[in-house]
């Protein structure tokens, strides 16, 4: 299968170092992007169960990367004081996947419009339904990751 733009796309890790968003992609069935950001009330009220899924699933090839959404700004420079409160939600909410910050680059690419924005993707990447626009309960995001892992089989 192809690989998807998305797997060649720089972001960064809560230190700043660059990363390749691909290296966090291969090698699960099915990963779960769910971009956020600090100041998203909805994004961080799901985290505390999304974290719960990701352990669950975990041993079954499911993994979800946050990716936070608020910390380049318009000219792609990291704003630290972002990270901070990032890495204090992280904290609060006990959230075990990784992390990352969205680059100006994917940021362009994902058009986003709404936080949060959820991708379900393949392990090259492909998108396996429609963005996910908003906040969903527990139960949905379950039968979504228990679709796409039977799917993948």
């Amino acid at each position: 299968a192809e690989d998807s733009p998305l797997m060649g796309m720089k972001v960064f890790d809560l230190s700043g170092n660059e990363v390749i968003l691909g290296d966090y992609i291969s090698g699960n069935k099915v990963t779960m992007l769910n971009f956020w950001g600090t100041f998203c009330g909805p994004c961080i009220m799901e985290m505390p169960y999304l974290g719960e899924l990701e352990r669950k699933y975990k041993d079954r090839g499911f993994e979800i990367l946050g990716m936070t959404s608020d910390v380049v700004d318009t000219q792609g420079r990291i704003q630290y004081d972002v990270v901070e409160d990032a890495e204090e939600i992280i904290l609060q909410t006990e959230v075990t996947y990784p992390v990352l910050i969205t680059s100006a680059e994917l940021m362009i690419y994902g058009r986003f419009f709404a936080f949060p924005t959820t991708f379900f993707v393949d392990e090259h990447g492909n998108l396996l339904e429609d963005p996910v626009i908003g906040s969903q309960p527990e139960e949905a995001w379950e039968a979504a990751i228990l679709n796409h892992l039977e799917n993948a089989q």
